[in-house]
């Protein structure tokens, strides 16, 4: 009968050593969603409301709901953007479009705050090319500045940077 207090055997190295890289961060976002079909149902009542009740001409309401064209494409195709950073890279994509680039290339991640209170996601590479984050494929800030973080990569924050 075996002794059940025993120590256990130690796992292999490789065990070991695969448990001390960071986990893989991984952000996905549709296209279709609840806050935009409520944008449009609303700036499009607006739009019934003032063609009706307030006689507004025809030519103006056309001009008014043309801002509507994108987000109900939106709503139509239902685009797919996300970011993934894997244990060598990062890579984003927006809809059919895919990049990524190698961690051992990034120098920095530099957020600039911008005047909307959004961030702009820049990575700055060693050989000083400047890549910028799609902002539909961007997570929420402090997710991605502790993955980066987690693989190596500073971070640098700047806020409200004009240019």
């Amino acid at each position: 009968m075996p002794d059940r207090c025993a120590p256990a055997p130690s796992p292999p190295q490789q065990a070991k050593a695969s448990s001390l890289q960071p986990p893989a961060f991984h952000f996905q976002r549709q296209g279709r969603s609840l806050g935009l079909a409520l944008a449009l149902a609303g700036w499009l009542a607006l739009l019934g409301v003032g063609g009706v009740a307030a006689q507004v001409s025809p030519w103006i309401l056309g001009g008014l709901a043309l801002p509507c064209l994108p987000g109900l494409w939106d709503l139509w195709r239902n685009p797919s953007s996300g970011l993934t950073v894997g244990a060598d890279e990062i890579r984003w994509h927006i809809a059919q479009q895919a990049t990524g680039v190698a961690l051992s290339e990034i120098a920095l991640l530099r957020l600039d705050r911008r005047w909307d209170l959004s961030y702009r996601a820049t990575l700055v590479l060693h050989s000083g090319a400047k890549l910028r984050l799609p902002q539909p494929a961007l997570p929420p800030i402090q997710a991605l500045e502790t993955s980066l973080a987690a693989h190596g990569t500073p971070c640098q924050r700047h806020p409200f940077s004009i240019f």
